[in-house]
């Protein structure tokens, strides 16, 4: 892991972090190890369901607790932005000049059709 830091004006900082891929997937690979350790699913002794069947789980479980509380998740994992209504992203352009985008689902959904 490389990490820089610049200080600005204002008593502000920017701090650039570059992981290298295989160091996070070791990362990955260790917290997911923490997760499976703890979830139980039907079928399966503690500890051994797949990571697809733990992720879809998680999906539920976030999914149900939307119906009553407005979540704010931050995640890459195509499961999980499945279930959203709405994703904001950010983006870096040309020139290092960030963009947020948002995708509303209900109203592509009503677009497309």
């Amino acid at each position: 892991m490389k990490i820089e830091k610049k200080d600005l004006p204002k008593g502000l900082v920017e701090l650039k972090i570059i992981v290298d891929e295989k160091e996070f997937e070791g990362y990955h690979g260790k917290a997911f190890t923490v997760v499976q350790q703890a979830v139980e699913i039907d079928g399966f002794r503690k500890g051994n369901a797949p990571e697809d069947l733990i992720v879809k789980k998680y999906g539920d479980m976030i999914e149900n607790l939307s119906k009553y509380s407005q979540l704010i998740l931050i995640t890459h994992n195509r499961e999980t932005m499945s279930r959203a209504g709405v994703i904001y992203g950010v983006t870096m352009g040309g020139g290092g000049i960030s963009k947020i985008l948002s995708i509303q689902f209900e109203e592509a959904v009503a677009v497309a059709k």
